[in-house]
């Protein structure tokens, strides 16, 4: 709540789309009353979401997130968001990579501040040797990389794995892999796992929310939110709570976002709320 409070004395204070809020809420239910953001919002007038000036903006991403759903929108980071991401990113990596170890990151290094840089970012804070390989290899070149930097564990989208693994064959050495950017059905999900010999590790993000939202832990029993980032809730199509554990649409609040926090962001992604506590202890 108190995260949740100083977020709505900030956009008060600052105007545009959201001068109209209360600055001040009671209990977390009261966020239930507050108007819905749209991701039309975000691209009709992605400016007037800005807590600050366009000078401490450090990265703009704009067009359809893949993976989700909606028209096409631009999202700001600060230095700030992007340091925080990194750090949460470290954290779900953390629970298949080891120091020492070679991970090959498939995501795209197209830019400065992009994803593939932050996530090779994350993977030398745990003391692991990021293998840059980027999003537009060829199979047999990726298969080259292994024999050469004989990584173990894999960063980037279900499918280009899935494709690599049956590329490789007995010559593949990878046997964990986190998995995001885009959706992984379950049944390459399965193959996945069956090739590489391990559970598969998915991460759900999306622009939105500074590309981290939730990370599968060694339990592999759902993901765990980025709580201290996101309030997450799930609604029906009658834009209601739906019932504890039953799925409906993700709402998100970032609260942890510096200069492009969104409150009550339809996300338009399927998903529910696990009442059980994780076998891994954490929440």
């Amino acid at each position: 709540m108190t995260k949740l409070n100083a977020l709505l004395a900030r956009v008060k204070s600052r105007g545009g789309l959201y001068d109209h809020l209360p600055g001040h809420l009671s209990s977390l239910k009261d966020i239930e009353d507050l108007p819905f953001t749209t991701a039309e919002d975000l691209a009709e007038n992605p400016a007037s979401f800005l807590l600050g000036s366009q000078s401490k903006v450090s990265r703009v991403i704009s067009g359809v997130t893949s993976g989700t759903t909606g028209p096409s929108k631009r999202v700001f980071y600060s230095d700030g968001d992007l340091e925080n991401t990194v750090t949460f990113f470290a954290a779900g990596i953390s629970e298949m990579t080891s120091a020492g170890e070679a991970v090959l990151i498939t995501m795209p290094f197209s830019v400065p501040g992009g994803l593939g840089e932050l996530v090779a970012r994350a993977v030398e804070l745990l003391g692991a040797k990021p293998i840059r390989a980027g999003s537009n290899l060829t199979f047999a070149e990726l298969s080259e990389i292994m024999r050469l930097e004989r990584p173990v564990s894999y960063i980037g989208m279900p499918i280009p794995l899935l494709s690599v693994l049956r590329f490789c064959g007995e010559g593949s050495t990878l046997k964990r892999a986190l998995v995001s950017a885009d959706v992984c059905p379950v049944s390459v999900q399965r193959e996945i796992e069956d090739l590489l010999g391990n559970r598969l590790f998915p991460h759900y993000g999306l622009r939105e929310s500074c590309l981290g939202g939730a990370v599968t832990c060694q339990a592999h029993e759902g993901m765990h939110l980025r709580e201290n980032h996101i309030i997450a809730e799930i609604i029906g199509k009658d834009d209601k709570p739906v019932r504890k554990g039953d799925y409906g649409e993700l709402v998100i609040t970032t609260i942890g976002m510096e200069i492009m926090p969104l409150i009550r962001y339809r996300t338009g992604d399927r998903a529910r709320i696990l009442q059980e506590p994780c076998p891994c202890g954490a929440v």
